[in-house]
């Protein structure tokens, strides 16, 4: 039985070395879903929760009582996470997985797979591989042994574990308002493409692991259609493209396999189902 995931604490000092960043809770959040992949999943680690909803903070939930719970009404994604980047810098976590509230954890997964991954082959990010994810290549459906990685020059974010505290600290020196000189509405897009060209010689770059799956179970396109901000993402997402193109002369990524790495095949197959949004 899975022991009680650990809160962060109001004072910001951390229990363990370890944080599960959820991001972002909001009216349509499956809170009992949510609650059940932390406490499967992530038994030890420390949790914080960001929410645009104001009424995040009226629920008596799993969720509530075993995340630390941090709200600011109307921010978008981006300045969410932001916002938490001094409470994370004060507790000194060794890792953090940031993670969407619509994404479903296979029922084996094993983040401490991730880590050990991550650390063996020098990583500073790892993801699990994401069926139903935006970018095909995220949903890497061919067969993989357990521990296979392959090497990305971007992650699409879901489940995206920064295996150190360097990695970290780099993508979170991208939400810093210092970008887009706007505070409270930085959406989100394009901060997972523009993570490599600034982060990825100094971190020890970013792979994919096909041996561990997720699912988004959100409304794809959902920024767009749901919440109409499309136009100001993909004008957000050009002045940060801008922006690391003049601090690093190159271009914001696209999501391509550099290389692979580990057992390609093993009798440990581990990527032979569809999680469902229900596991």
């Amino acid at each position: 039985m899975s022991t009680p995931l650990t809160p962060a604490t109001s004072s910001s000092t951390a229990t363990s070395d370890s944080l599960v960043l959820v991001a972002a809770l909001g009216p349509s959040t499956n809170r009992s879903r949510v609650g059940a992949q932390l406490l499967r999943h992530f038994a030890g680690w420390d949790c914080i929760a960001v929410s645009f909803d104001a009424a995040s903070a009226t629920h008596a939930d799993y969720l509530s009582s075993r995340c630390a719970l941090r709200v600011h009404a109307a921010f978008k994604w981006a300045s969410l996470v932001n916002a938490t980047r001094a409470e994370i810098a004060h507790a000194d976590y060794a890792r953090v997985m940031l993670l969407l509230d619509d994404v479903v954890f296979a029922r084996d997964f094993n983040v401490s797979r991730l880590v050990a991954l991550g650390a063996r082959h020098g990583l500073g990010v790892v993801s699990p591989r994401i069926d139903h994810a935006t970018v095909p290549v995220m949903r890497y459906h061919r067969r993989a042994g357990a521990d296979e990685v392959v090497r990305m020059s971007a992650l699409e974010t879901y489940a995206t574990l920064f295996a150190t505290r360097a990695s970290w600290n780099c993508f979170a020196s991208l939400l810093d308002d210092a970008a887009l000189h706007d505070a409270a509405n930085a959406v989100g897009w394009g901060y997972d493409r523009c993570y490599g060209p600034v982060c990825d010689a100094a971190t020890g770059g970013q792979a994919l692991v096909p041996g561990e799956a997720a699912a988004h179970c959100g409304q794809r396109g959902g920024l767009v259609h749901r919440y109409h901000l499309g136009a100001l993402a993909s004008a957000q997402q050009n002045r940060l493209g801008a922006w690391v193109r003049k601090r690093t002369g190159r271009p914001c990524a696209t999501y391509n396999i550099l290389s692979r790495a580990g057992a390609r095949w093993s009798a440990e197959n581990r990527t032979a189902h569809i999680v469902p949004c229900h596991s």
